[in-house]
């Protein structure tokens, strides 16, 4: 039992009890200052987070939904977004904000409507339609809104304006990045207009010169061979045939070419993809062109070891076809072309090479271009016939590539990845059956 004697006691008690009030004072200041520097940290490692995920993300849609999260867990609420479309409306039609919580009533929907258009926020905790279930905060570019922040709390505890500024601070920051994001696609957009404009002005040009010169022979043939008096001689007649056919071979491979071209760019050609010998690709191919490449010797260089490759059999030997008709096309008449295939590691390339003044340096990185066409080209097709063949090695997760030859000439490599043929699969093709594909 505690006795006061003495007035010393009592001041000694006196003295404890000022000191004990003092030190829980302190210590209560310093715990609240601990607390208030503890949220600033949070808050300032927030917003540099946001940033960090901004900068990062791939697209405003990873972000959005990064971003979401990172608020909704700083403020103790679900926390959503809701971005303008392309015409600058706010989408109440679809309404699908970027969060997990379900779509917002209609109710909702005319309050994130008018934060929208008026650019001041509303909704809960404030003065404009308090009655909404969540606050809506507009985000603010400098030229126009973007879009508005939907903050519901999971307790009806109003903000502190601390986190009012934090929340305020990350509307501001988010609508500037989706602002930049919205001229970056404008800009792309502008820069796939101005390329598409030059490949339409390109094919115009190219396609009224390709398909009037064979156009012009047919009609000039077809002319001749109504003349009587030519009628009557038939080593004429079947010269002007030849010429006829040729006329035709030259206008059908620039109008496949187009149609491949528009397949392949659209994704809507589909691989039928087997098991395939490779002898009987360059077979087929080298049968077909026969013709084409009567000016020329062929010389066949494949192992008789070579594996089956998965591959689409009718899009390779058209990809074959470019190359021997391109390779004929820059090489003098007389000069060799060389078909070779062997296995290298977990790849089979294939290769075409020819005799030819080969491909200035400077201009190897844009053979494969839509439409390139090389200064001095003989006349002839439109620039398609490489850039088909890269599209097709590549749909075969392949690859093409070109080098100049030692000795002159130029080869070009198509590369089809290799794998094991199942035991299961079926044995190999006999070469009339991949004829018959063609």
């Amino acid at each position: 039992m505690l006795t006061i004697k003495e007035p010393a006691d009592a001041i000694l008690i006196l003295i404890y009890l000022i000191s004990a009030v003092v030190t829980g004072f302190l210590t209560s200041r310093i715990r609240s200052h601990e607390r208030i520097l503890r949220e600033r940290e949070d808050r300032t490692n927030t917003l540099f987070e946001i940033s960090q995920d901004i900068a990062g993300s791939r697209n405003k849609d990873e972000f959005l939904s990064k971003i979401n999260a990172r608020v909704g867990r700083l403020l103790d609420g679900a926390c959503s977004i809701i971005v303008a479309s392309a015409d600058g409306q706010l989408m109440t039609d679809e309404f699908k904000p970027y969060s997990p919580q379900p779509h917002l009533s209609e109710k909702e929907q005319a309050v994130a409507s008018w934060a929208f258009n008026s650019g001041r926020k509303a909704g809960w905790s404030t003065e404009t339609l308090s009655e909404a279930k969540a606050l809506y905060v507009p985000l603010k570019a400098p030229d126009r809104n973007v879009g508005v922040i939907v903050y519901q709390p999971k307790s009806r505890r109003k903000l502190s304006l601390e986190q009012e500024n934090m929340l305020h601070s990350i509307a501001t920051q988010l609508a500037i990045s989706l602002e930049r994001h919205f001229f970056e696609k404008r800009i792309r957009e502008a820069d796939r207009l101005k390329e598409s404009e030059k490949i339409h002005q390109t094919l115009l040009s190219s396609i009224s010169h390709e398909m009037r010169t064979p156009l012009t022979a047919i009609l000039g043939t077809a002319s001749a061979l109504d003349d009587d008096a030519n009628s009557k001689n038939p080593s004429y007649v079947r010269e002007l045939a030849r010429q006829l056919l040729d006329s035709g071979y030259r206008l059908n491979r620039v109008i496949e070419n187009l149609l491949d071209m528009s397949r392949l760019g659209s994704g809507a050609m589909a691989l039928d993809l087997q098991w395939q010998d490779l002898h009987d690709v360059v077979s087929v191919t080298l049968k077909k062109l026969e013709k084409s490449l009567s000016q020329h010797s062929i010389t066949v260089k494949m192992p008789d070891d070579l594996p089956l490759v998965r591959m689409d059999f009718k899009l390779m030997e058209h990809a074959l076809t470019n190359l021997l008709l391109n390779a004929a096309t820059y090489s003098p008449p007389g000069t060799p072309i060389l078909v070779s295939a062997q296995r290298k590691g977990q790849m089979v390339d294939i290769s075409v090479e020819d005799n030819g003044p080969g491909i200035p340096e400077n201009l190897l990185g844009k053979v494969f271009e839509k439409f390139f066409r090389a200064p001095g080209t003989p006349p002839g097709g439109v620039g398609l016939g490489l850039s088909i063949v890269k599209n097709i090695a590549e749909i075969h997760n392949g690859r093409v590539r070109v080098h100049n030859r030692p000795e002159g000439g130029a080869c070009f490599t198509i590369e089809l990845p290799f794998t094991e043929k199942p035991l299961d699969v079926a044995s190999r093709e006999r070469p009339e059956d991949a004829q018959s594909k063609v």
